[in-house]
């Protein structure tokens, strides 16, 4: 199924004259990267779906004005680049919050459920 999704996608970068002109030029380009990591990788992530994978985690506990806005610079940045290693949350842009990023903004707990949320996220990816 995945050659399948590469070939049609193979063939609509050519038809939008994109300087690929063979399937192997393509899967050098691609690698071994998964599809949807790569498509993510160009288009970012729908900001609809990023809101919603953090929506329950906003709407469950009282969260202070500088935690609201880590998570929305999260949900940014997966808007704009698809898909974030969890390392990134402990550097910047996130230490603008903390000098710890992630770790420094919320409780051990909830650190590890927003990691966690952004493991989930870029698995969709990977399976999509």
């Amino acid at each position: 199924m995945r050659g399948c999704w590469r070939r049609c996608f193979f063939n609509r970068l050519r038809r939008c004259g994109a300087r690929v002109h063979t399937h192997e030029e393509f899967k050098k380009i691609l690698g071994e990267k998964p599809l949807g990591i790569f498509v993510r990788s160009i288009l970012g992530l729908d900001i609809n779906a990023a809101r919603e994978a953090f929506s329950s985690f906003l709407s469950n506990g009282p969260l202070s004005s500088v935690q609201i806005e880590f998570v929305k610079d999260l949900i940014n940045q997966l808007t704009q680049n698809g898909k974030i290693d969890p390392e990134m949350l402990f550097d910047a842009p996130f230490t603008k919050f903390h000098e710890q990023g992630v770790a420094g903004v919320f409780s051990l707990n909830d650190a590890e459920k927003v990691i966690e949320m952004v493991k989930e996220v870029n698995g969709r990816a990977v399976a999509g």
